[in-house]
């Protein structure tokens, strides 16, 4: 009886230290903060460069990523409970990228070796073909030649008896020519396409637009409180995916640019694959009163190397008077 009492109150002790743990594992998963997402962002971000690197195709990973931006972005606006809950959803999103960017790198990589073989396979070909054109060519167009003409009648003029010289067609010198020409051609087209994925001049496009999201009709006078509404272009050609940050900053007319100093008054982040291009909303509300002064946009990047978010040599600015009315 006694035995019985023990091993029940053992089976609830393990249960009770059971529900604990599960508790306190739950509660550790709830409180993800603002800056444990951002940095799980930016090393997912990692992953998915490399999964890149290997052919993969990593545009479904960057829309995910792009989506837990967003909820980070979100929230740095909200209030603190709220704010936790978004940044934990931006983390579970990014925990799901994390898991599916080994096989897409996986899948990159098949692709690529699938390719260079059958580059391989293609060039060797082009080269045994080539020899047997140029040993056995002129034979197999002679055969041809009388196959088809065996029933014509030759008659030989008088006075032009004299042997001709051998035919161009029948030449080794032509022949072989003809092949280099081919194997040239085939050895840049290849060249082309290889190259086709390297990008000579890397470089990336900031632009300012005005709320009807064309170059100019810019706000210029605001008064304290009032939203600023503009539009930012940016476009990546640097070769790969990369994390930009736009830093908006409101200065004082003669205040340093190229990178102003200071902290931003707003930013946005986003991720863009090589050659994609994108225009964001910019909606600031300006609490500064002054005249003359500079709205600045600075186009910052993620370097992957270091973990450091980087100026990209990109900025502009309009000019802003804020009055109290």
């Amino acid at each position: 009886m006694i035995e019985g009492r023990l091993k029940i109150s053992l089976i609830m002790f393990i249960l009770f230290i059971s529900v604990l743990s599960f508790s306190a594992a739950a509660s550790g998963t709830s409180e993800v903060g603002l800056e444990d997402a951002a940095r799980k962002v930016n090393d997912v971000f990692k992953v998915v460069v490399e999964a890149y690197d290997a052919g993969g195709d990593v545009k479904g990973l960057v829309i995910k990523l792009n989506e837990a931006l967003d909820l980070i972005s979100m929230a740095r606006e909200a209030d603190s409970e709220q704010s936790k809950v978004l940044a934990g959803q931006a983390y579970e999103i990014a925990e799901w990228v994390e898991g599916e960017a080994p096989s897409v790198k996986e899948e990159g990589i098949r692709l690529r070796l699938a390719e260079r073989n059958t580059w391989i396979v293609a060039g060797a070909g082009l080269i045994f073909g080539g020899f047997l054109t140029y040993f056995f060519g002129p034979r197999l167009y002679w055969s041809l030649w009388l196959r088809m003409r065996k029933n014509y009648i030759v008659r030989v003029t008088e006075g032009k008896r004299q042997v001709e010289s051998q035919s161009m067609i029948t030449s080794g010198e032509v022949w072989a020519v003809i092949i280099a020409v081919i194997v040239l051609v085939s050895i840049f087209a290849y060249t082309e396409f290889y190259y086709s994925r390297t990008v000579i001049e890397p470089f990336s496009e900031l632009g300012i637009l005005g709320p009807n999201m064309v170059i100019g009709d810019y706000p210029s006078n605001v008064t304290v409180g009032e939203a600023v509404h503009l539009n930012i272009y940016v476009a990546n050609h640097l070769g790969r995916p990369t994390h930009y940050t736009v830093m908006a900053k409101l200065r004082e007319k003669d205040a340093a640019l190229d990178p102003s100093p200071g902290s931003p008054d707003l930013t946005l982040d986003f991720i863009l694959l090589h050659e994609e291009a994108r225009i964001f909303p910019f909606n600031m509300t300006i609490e500064k009163l002054g005249l003359n002064q500079r709205l600045i946009f600075e186009l910052w990047t993620y370097n992957v190397t270091n973990s450091q978010i980087e100026y990209h040599d990109r900025w502009g600015w309009i000019w802003l008077n804020v009055t109290s009315m």
